[in-house]
């Protein structure tokens, strides 16, 4: 508990330095506050909002027909993005489950194992979009095509990885156990046939799930042009080039432990992408152009946040409060 306290203090410490470097970067007394696009803005929450519909509908997928209701797992969609817009480590994630445990009595390890699935699922997603960017940008001389192929590789094996876990699921947790002393492999089990469950997906809504993923991720692309537009920017660095380079950077650094609300690193992220295709676009990298990068990362974040804060909050609220050790131990 100790180590893990002091990690997250580590993750707090250096968000709050990014978000320091990132705000000082702004002179907000010089600002001009007309440039700024309250319509494009509103249109990327809205868009962000509306992620939150395609996310709910990807994991009732995962689930019987009839045995969750929709509106009921909207609701816990958005108390876990407000738990981990509030919470450090991505806090929401271990939660989630709690809450379909509590309201629909599935096992937690079986709600746990659907998460992962989406957190998997979304990682290769971001990872490969990421890598094809890079495949068709020069940020970054240093990455030669022969590295960024074998980056790409990495992702594609790591997704054929993940689909052969779910079609030979039960073949692989046997082999687990069996190197496992008996005690441990007995409990293994247990936890693994309740995550083995929750990812024991019929094929039709595999499908679905890919499909819903896709859409997502196309709505989350979408929304994080139209905040991007919210400020004003040079226009080479509106291309789809750069904007879906930005999603990639953003959802490669999420997966990654963070202060909450991911402050910092969020921000942090998307100037020094920005900036880096500004260098790469030979455009005059001065004051007033930093300036202007940075403002993107905050007004960028808090496009974000604000749909995690407010409807997030509305479905916190309205869920049955649950002990947070649910979270932790495993009673089916």
């Amino acid at each position: 508990m100790e180590n893990k306290k002091v990690i997250n203090s580590i993750f707090i410490i250096i968000g709050a330095a990014l978000i320091i470097f990132v705000f000082t970067k702004v002179k907000w007394s010089e600002i001009d506050y007309s440039k700024i696009s309250i319509k494009y803005f509103l249109i990327g929450v809205f868009l962000n909002l509306l992620a939150y519909f395609i996310h709910t509908k990807r994991w009732s997928y995962f689930f019987e027909v009839g045995k969750v209701k929709y509106f009921d797992l909207f609701k816990i969609v958005l108390a876990g993005s407000f738990l981990n817009t509030v919470l450090p480590s991505k806090a929401g994630e271990v939660l989630r489950p709690a809450y379909l445990k509590n309201i629909f009595k599935i096992p937690y390890f079986k709600g746990l194992g659907t998460c992962l699935v989406e957190r998997v699922l979304d990682t290769i997603f971001v990872s490969s979009l990421f890598s094809l960017s890079l495949l068709f940008s020069r940020i970054d001389e240093s990455l030669n095509v022969k590295t960024q192929i074998m980056t790409l590789s990495l992702v594609i094996s790591v997704l054929l990885f993940f689909l052969y876990i779910i079609i030979r699921k039960n073949e692989f947790i046997n082999r687990l156990s069996s190197k496992l002393p008996s005690k441990l492999s007995s409990k293994i089990m247990e936890i693994s046939i309740e995550i083995k469950d929750g990812i024991d997906i019929p094929k039709l809504n595999i499908f679905k799930i890919i499909l819903s993923t896709l859409i997502f991720w196309l709505i989350s692309i979408l929304g994080f042009y139209f905040l991007l537009k919210s400020v004003m920017l040079p226009d080479l660095l509106f291309s789809p080039l750069v904007v879906i380079t930005l999603v990639g950077a953003i959802g490669i650094s999420l997966s990654l432990p963070s202060a909450p609300a991911n402050i910092g690193i969020y921000n942090y992220t998307i100037y020094l992408v920005l900036l880096l295709f500004a260098k790469q676009f030979k455009l005059l990298v001065d004051e007033d152009l930093e300036q202007q990068l940075a403002l993107a990362g905050i007004m960028m974040h808090l496009g974000a946040i604000i749909p995690d804060l407010i409807f997030g909050f509305i479905g916190f609220a309205s869920l049955p409060n649950i002990p947070l050790k649910e979270s932790s131990h495993h009673n089916s």
